[in-house]
């Protein structure tokens, strides 16, 4: 199974990565445009990881273009951010985020949170 994480921070890519590898083939990209490029070129991907704050295309205007288009209905999105406002949270589900995780958090917390996703 694929999953996509968008983040900036590389190191935090990397963590991501590292924590469900194990589970996950694992493209990256560092913001939304880019992420975007790489779902419409691989139909594979059934689980997206994204940040609320990156540069170009931010994380909300990245899940609000996924949910526009019907195709990626079916993909569980999972929104990370340093954001604590629950209007940030508001707003992440409101743009189509399945589920919210703030950072910053450990493998154990963001595994407990992939399952939640329900990712088939």
């Amino acid at each position: 199974m694929q999953a996509l994480v968008v983040e900036d921070e590389q190191d935090v890519r990397s963590f991501v990565k590292r924590s469900i590898e194990h589970k996950y083939i694992v493209s990256e990209a560092k913001e939304g445009e880019e992420a975007l490029n790489l779902l419409k070129n691989n139909n594979a991907i059934k689980m997206i990881l994204v940040d609320w704050n990156m540069p170009g295309m931010n994380g909300h205007n990245f899940v609000k273009a996924v949910r526009a288009n019907k195709i990626y209905d079916n993909i569980p999105i999972l929104m990370m951010t340093s954001e604590k406002g629950m209007d940030t949270v508001v707003q992440a589900l409101n743009a189509g985020a399945n589920e919210y995780l703030m950072k910053p958090f450990t493998t154990e917390t963001l595994l407990k949170k992939i399952s939640m996703l329900k990712v088939t």
